[in-house]
């Protein structure tokens, strides 16, 4: 029986380490490490060009099929994270797997491949080694050697060969019970599929992705975990819960559960309980970017910005060219008052996003780039945007012109509001600010009273926009209510109307987007 060319050749070996790309396993000293397969295909394309910068695309590419609808950006963190843990290795401190911001990922280690005989027999196309000659090897450092490029190509052709048979004999057959701990690739492929939709803001698609992995492994909790954040997303407040709480009591260690009703305790009122959840979630999962920047978002809405501000320098080390990491490094501006750095960040974001996401973020990315226009002064630019979110809606309109001193036209329409009956407290929100615009604090107060009543916290005065309200005596009491209201750990009253304009820019609620950064 002949057998197949690439066999004749050794294993790749750096450091203590040895790659087996015919059998996929990594060793050290000899000692087989686990590795999953996506993290040993991170391995094996980092190692096909050593030195090499690999695009996250690429790696992408290799690592599922186009016709796999796949969270590529969190798949690829969660197998280089893994990939590191088996190595040793950090992104801090690289010896083998170097991180180059915005660009990809490069191989830095020394490499040793092996080409001599197996079963007496010389490698391929190459001459007989003279008697005694070591065998050839790609001295350490020495990156693109043709040597290197040939066996590694032979190694490429032995994973395409065995690829497929390995991802077919490893998949359980159908009479296989489930178990979590080693769940099946179907399972796997739907959870990927169904969180890259939630975060793409399309919650009804994934959650026919997460119910399927349901039907197929009833108490996986991760896909609890995620259908909490699909129920959410759809207002399901009281399914999500009971569904986030099932998943913990399966496993303690279900992210996403937490981060879930994170998001229900700030809707209630429980702002302490929300962030340690929010904590927790990012505790369990320290490399995935929307925990980071669900907590960051919690610590700018409180007020907290400078540790805001270290979780997102975190989710910017983690997925830099993840559309949410770059429009809360926005808000992070908008907060500190860096109207202009605002704008730059905003701009970019609807050039790159702004025809490609759907749902909730544009409209908040609009009406963010719109108040950092309010505060650069460029107020026809700010009623643009805010135009483009609404056109029917005129308190931002009226919060742009009394900023741009005409106050005659802002009072006008804020007189006309008043008139209308409403409970909303989006409403009275939008009122409150462009009240503090105008100056008129009476009325400011009035409608941020109207406002707590609903117990929706009125995070935006901790924009420098509105910073002069702080200046009235009645400032020090309203801020004791809200410390005494939101961060004594304790759940309010139900309070559908807040769960249902979680938005931290409040607007009249039949305008307003649903549920921002769940």
């Amino acid at each position: 029986m002949q057998t197949d060319p690439d066999a004749s050749f050794g294993p790749i070996r750096f450091g203590d380490f040895e790659v087996d790309a015919r059998s996929h396993e990594l060793l050290r000293s000899g000692r087989k490490i686990r590795l999953q397969e996506k993290s040993f295909l991170v391995l094996y394309e980092l190692l096909k060009s050593p030195g090499r910068v690999v695009s996250r695309e690429e790696l992408a590419a290799a690592l599922w099929p186009k016709e796999h609808f796949v969270d590529a950006e969190h798949g690829l963190n969660t197998a280089v994270r893994r990939l590191r843990e088996a190595l040793g290795d950090s992104a801090d401190e690289a010896r083998f797997v170097e991180t180059l911001p915005r660009l990809g990922y490069r191989f830095i280690g020394a490499i040793e491949t092996r080409s001599e005989p197996i079963d007496g027999r010389e490698p391929p196309d190459m001459e007989p080694a003279a008697a005694g000659a070591s065998p050839p090897t790609v001295r350490p450092r020495r990156r693109g050697s043709l040597a290197a490029a040939a066996v590694l190509a032979a190694v490429a052709l032995a994973i395409v060969a065995t690829r497929g048979v390995r991802s077919r004999s490893t998949r359980p057959s159908a009479a296989a019970p489930a178990s979590p701990p080693g769940r099946t690739d179907a399972v796997s492929e739907l959870l990927a599929r169904s969180r890259y939709l939630r975060n793409v803001k399309r919650p009804a698609e994934a959650r026919k992705f997460v119910e399927e992995a349901l039907r197929l492994d009833p108490k996986n909790a991760e896909a609890l975990g995620g259908l909490a954040l699909s129920l959410l997303a759809e207002g399901k407040d009281e399914q999500a819960r009971e569904t986030a709480r099932r998943a913990l009591e399966i496993d303690p260690k279900a992210w996403e559960a937490d981060r879930a009703l994170g998001v229900l305790a700030r809707g209630a009122g429980d702002f302490a309980g929300a962030e340690r959840h929010f904590r927790h979630a990012v505790e369990l999962a320290p490399t995935d970017s929307k925990a980071r920047n669900r907590l960051a978002r919690h610590l700018f809405e409180c007020g907290r910005i400078d540790e805001g501000r270290e979780q997102i320098v975190e989710t910017r080390r983690l997925a830099p060219d993840d559309p949410d990491v770059q429009n809360i490094w926005m808000e992070y501006a908008l907060r500190t008052g860096d109207f202009e750095g605002a704008i730059r960040q905003g701009e970019s974001w609807m050039v790159i996003w702004g025809k490609q996401i759907e749902g909730q973020p544009t409209p908040l990315v609009r009406d963010m780039l719109g108040l950092a226009y309010v505060g650069a002064r460029r107020h026809e630019e700010a009623i643009a945007q805010f135009r483009a979110i609404d056109p029917d809606d005129d308190l931002r309109v009226a919060l742009a012109l009394a900023y741009a001193g005409r106050a005659a036209e802002a009072r006008a329409i804020l007189d006309a509001n008043e008139k209308e009956a409403s409970t909303d407290p989006g409403r009275d929100g939008a009122m409150a600010m462009a009240y503090i615009a105008l100056g008129d604090l009476d009325r400011a107060f009035e409608h941020l009273d109207r406002q707590l009543a609903a117990r929706w916290f009125p995070s935006w005065l901790y924009c420098p926009l509105f910073h002069p309200i702080r200046k009235d005596p009645r400032w020090a009491a309203f801020a004791q209510r809200l410390e005494r209201e939101f961060f004594r750990g304790e759940e309010g009253p139900t309070a559908p109307a807040l769960l249902a304009f979680l938005q931290p820019w409040p607007r009249p609620a039949k305008r307003a987007p649903t549920r921002a950064g769940s």
